[in-house]
């Protein structure tokens, strides 16, 4: 039994393709999960550290800028290929523009140019 997608704040598409690779290297046996012991000690562990960062309960599956390193993990892991950097670029450039230009900011235009970069085409007005 897998969950896909539960996480919040991230960047959607990807979060769900990183998981639901990991998930099917997992099931056709490309690498063995941990023992349920190990894997309650690291949720424990990363849900203590979420708490002693002052992220309340019931923002546990609060992602924001740690799905980076969550899914630098999951590469690790499971031996899947890495989102391209230009992903978690233009993610922060959108982050960035959200929160300037909260009105607008769904009007600009990106292009990515390759696995590290991207241009901007319409600026949100």
């Amino acid at each position: 039994l897998a969950f896909i997608g539960i996480c919040r704040r991230v960047c959607p598409f990807p979060h769900f393709d990183m998981q639901a690779q990991t998930v099917m290297a997992a099931f056709t046996g490309q690498f063995k999960l941990p023992c349920e012991g190990d894997m309650n000690s690291d949720t424990q562990r990363e849900y203590e550290i979420r708490i002693s960062a002052g992220i309340p309960h019931r923002h546990a599956h609060l992602m924001a800028n740690r799905q980076w390193d969550y899914y630098r993990e999951l590469v690790a892991l499971a031996n899947i290929e890495p989102l391209p950097p230009v992903v978690e670029r233009l993610y922060e450039e959108v982050q960035t523009q959200r929160n300037t230009n909260l009105m607008n900011y769904k009007m600009a235009q990106y292009k990515i140019k390759n696995k590290e970069e991207f241009e901007v085409l319409e600026q949100a007005n």
